[in-house]
């Protein structure tokens, strides 16, 4: 869901803080929030990164009215409010820093922040059929740790790595309750966390988070 389009079914209590409209919308009033989403569980999504980059003032997201914009990477992103948001391909930011410019008037402040590396599945590969059982083998790159969840999926049952099975590199896992058929392997993120990386000397303060995922298509024999 666009960031802009807002959640579904809450009630007017619980809705956060109201818009603020600010006279003086230059980075030195703005505080910026960076969340990179990184992969997805369907072919449409796991190679795409989506990024938000939130705008507050006094805690309030901001409304903006006077043709405020952000480029990253020479790309315009989309204008919601209280937040811009864009899409890129995983491939052409991951493990790179990712250069945007705010501009409001003649004011301007850049951003600078440094995407992780991706999660990527080298073993099984896409569609590959794979022997369900007690030892089933997924390698993988982009792990900070071992603080992983590498989840398999078959029409019937679902199976999990045991955190002592869980390298840095690659995963175990017992698939024997597994049924025959389509399926699927996914590697994820098991939480947000820090952007380290992010540098806005003009703004208020800048800070960021990310969460990456991925899978492949299997079939279980």
């Amino acid at each position: 869901m666009a960031c802009g389009g807002g959640a579904t079914g809450i009630s007017d209590s619980q809705a956060g803080p109201s818009p603020a409209v600010l006279k003086d919308t230059s980075p030195s009033q703005l505080t910026v929030f960076v969340a990179a989403n990184m992969g997805g569980y369907d072919a449409t999504t796991r190679d795409k990164t989506l990024i938000d980059i939130n705008i507050q003032h006094g805690g309030r997201p901001v409304k903006f009215v006077a043709g405020e914009q952000i480029t990253c990477n020479d790309v315009v992103l989309k204008s919601f409010t209280g937040s811009f948001e864009i899409e890129f391909r995983t491939a052409s930011i991951a493990g790179k820093a990712m250069t945007c410019v705010y501009r409001s008037g003649q004011q301007s402040g850049s951003l600078t922040v440094g995407i992780p590396q991706a999660l990527v599945i080298l073993a099984p590969s896409d569609h590959q059929q794979v022997h369900h059982g007690s030892g089933t083998t997924v390698r993988y790159t982009g792990a900070r740790d071992t603080n992983l969840w590498v989840v398999a999926l078959s029409p019937n049952a679902k199976a999990v790595a045991e955190s002592n099975q869980i390298t840095t590199t690659g995963a175990t896992l017992d698939t024997s309750a597994l049924g025959i058929g389509d399926g699927s392997i996914a590697l994820t993120d098991p939480s947000n966390f820090p952007l380290t990386e992010i540098q806005g000397p003009r703004f208020q303060s800048v800070a960021g988070s990310a969460r990456r995922m991925t899978m492949v298509a299997v079939v279980w024999t």
